[in-house]
């Protein structure tokens, strides 16, 4: 599993090679895991095994990825995947465009930089912005609770509620700051990974994301980024924090279903393949999955309705109705500063693509607004895929007409 750990997480050729040799030898070294440690790799003995004083440096680089990317077997010996390094962002520019995807990569640098920071300074602002996102996400989730219970129950609502959901769940997480999961893993002791709920997540606040990104999920580190100045009374930036959650939710279903594969050959390779699909290297072109990213935009924007009293989709389901970038803010009960118009100029060009098309509560996702937002992507440098799942990951392509919502996976 070492020797793939280079394979996956090592840059360069020469020095892959070299992590490949010294994982093999690593991996002679050590016995197999018994049954009571199946749930961590192992890291004792390793350093008198062959080839560690030949690669001491590369050596240590792969006993730090393979705890941060920690690989473990989860119910029954299934591979599952815990931690790594893609994202799933939310891409505003500052014209209210979406931006230059090389931005994913600048975020994965400033991510692991921000995660190698554990000072108690560090620690204390994550716990600030949790509070914040606690607080911000139940306060929306009780004043919409009575839109929300008007509608009817069934996979609409349910997926409508997941990130609030997800939200409350996640309290209980004793790792949910990431820098505290950070100490614990450099303290050496039982990795915090081996969650006890696969819902749970961590958070991580920045103190500034790079040009173009608004916020992140993580989904390989299972971790939600955004910036300091996270305020859960701006309706924007908890629009933003919903849609990243909605990611977390995904995320969570796809590794229940890579627990579930039917044979460990099975989960070892939806393992593999969502590793790859999501490990992206400095100037390769980021990929995408249209379907979850259209979802999770999709509820976005309904969401973004029910805060402004149904007048969104109104608004572009009514020939006679039309509305200002500040007309929109003040029915969403926002301010007029910069980045909030910026991020509703954005959210209002999304939307005129989703709603003229129908919704979500219809039971499908459309055929036409996942074909605008691929096209778009496609056009920015994206490579385009679909996810789905128990299944694999394809290529996107638009020729369906027709597609099943895809819930919150």
């Amino acid at each position: 599993m070492l020797r793939e750990i280079a394979d996956w997480f090592v840059d360069g050729e020469s020095r892959r090679a070299a992590a490949r040799e010294t994982a093999t030898a690593f991996e002679r070294a050590s016995a197999p895991p018994t049954t009571k440690r199946s749930r961590k790799l192992r890291h004792k003995g390793m350093e008198e095994a062959p080839g560690f004083r030949q690669h001491q440096a590369i050596a240590e680089e792969l006993i730090d990825l393979a705890r941060r990317h920690a690989i473990q077997r989860i119910g029954g010996g299934i591979l599952a995947l815990v931690a790594a390094t893609g994202v799933s962002s939310l891409i505003l520019g500052r014209e209210g465009e979406l931006d230059d995807p090389t931005a994913q990569y600048a975020l994965n640098v400033e991510t692991q930089r921000a995660m190698e920071d554990l000072s108690p300074a560090s620690e204390a602002l994550t716990g600030t912005l949790i509070k914040r996102v606690e607080s911000g996400m139940s306060e929306l989730w009780r004043k919409l609770q009575p839109q929300i219970e008007s509608l009817p129950a069934g996979s609409f609502r349910d997926n409508l509620e997941s990130p609030f959901k997800l939200v409350q769940v996640n309290s209980k997480n004793p790792y949910k700051n990431r820098i505290t999961m950070e100490r614990a893993l450099q303290a050496g002791d039982e990795d915090p990974r081996t969650l006890q709920n696969l819902n749970w997540f961590s958070y991580l606040a920045m103190n500034k994301l790079p040009t173009g990104i608004a916020a992140s999920f993580s989904s390989l580190e299972r971790t939600l980024i955004l910036s300091k100045d996270f305020d859960p009374t701006n309706p924007i930036h908890l629009l933003l924090a919903y849609h990243e959650l909605f990611h977390a939710a995904q995320d969570a279903n796809q590794r229940q279903h890579i627990n579930a594969a039917p044979t460990d050959a099975a989960g070892k390779h939806m393992f593999e393949e969502y590793v790859r699909f999501a490990r992206v290297r400095q100037g390769e072109r980021p990929r995408l999955a249209v379907n979850l990213e259209a979802t999770a935009y999709a509820y976005e924007m309904e969401l973004m309705d029910m805060m402004m009293d149904g007048k969104l989709r109104r608004l572009f389901q009514e020939p006679n109705l039309s509305m200002t970038v500040g007309q929109g803010l003040k029915w969403l009960g926002a301010d007029a500063s910069q980045g909030n118009l910026n991020n509703m100029g954005s959210m209002l060009e999304i939307a005129s693509n989703y709603f003229p098309y129908g919704g979500m509560d219809s039971g499908r996702l459309p055929a036409k607004f996942m074909n605008a937002l691929a096209e778009y992507f496609q056009s920015n440098g994206y490579q385009l895929f679909e996810i789905v799942p128990g299944r694999g990951i394809y290529p996107y392509t638009t020729e369906r007409t027709e597609r099943p919502e895809y819930l919150i996976y």
